[in-house]
């Protein structure tokens, strides 16, 4: 027996319920541009809007730049510390982890230094960077690690190999 909630009849449903709340929202802005009480909600709103501006502009250097190194820190003195197999190999993984982030990150920086023209007509890059990132860098996802394993190690390994001062792992 079927499901009656295909994707198709999904994607309706979605589809009427988001522009019956347009043309709600739309009604009632319109009530409210005209009262006093509307005066202040939207000023609430605006207010608002500034607070999530600015944690949306905080939680790019917070996911990209300092917990990479919270952990990149807590991972290099943890190795340190490091004695029992299990662990060796734990604090080996996590290095690879960070090591492969931060080589990563760079070249994902020296590209959009490089197509910036291009890039800064995309209204939703820093979006897509920031969840780019969040999946490069959150423990559960291993990002880089797997984004490295999966098309990075090949081609920089026969680069390491022509430089004959260099040998790949």
């Amino acid at each position: 027996m079927s499901h009656p909630w295909t994707f198709p009849t999904l994607a309706l449903a979605l589809s009427r319920s988001i522009a019956a709340y347009f043309f709600l929202a739309l009604a009632r802005s319109i009530d409210e541009y005209f009262s006093i009480d509307g005066y202040f909600n939207a000023l609430a709103r605006s207010i608002d809007g500034y607070f999530f501006a600015l944690a949306h502009s905080i939680a790019g250097p917070v996911l990209m730049l300092l917990y990479p190194l919270y952990r990149s820190a807590k991972t290099i003195e943890k190795s340190k510390k490091a004695s029992a197999k299990k662990e060796v190999e734990k604090s080996k993984k996590d290095n690879e982890q960070w090591l492969v982030y931060w080589i990563l990150y760079s070249f994902l920086t020296l590209l959009e230094m490089l197509l910036e023209s291009l890039l800064e007509h995309i209204p939703i890059w820093y979006d897509v960077k920031l969840i780019l990132t969040a999946w490069l860098v959150l423990p559960p996802f291993n990002g880089a690690t797997v984004l490295y394993e999966s098309y990075a190690h090949g081609p920089i390994c026969r680069v390491l190999s022509r430089i004959p001062s260099l040998t790949p792992p």
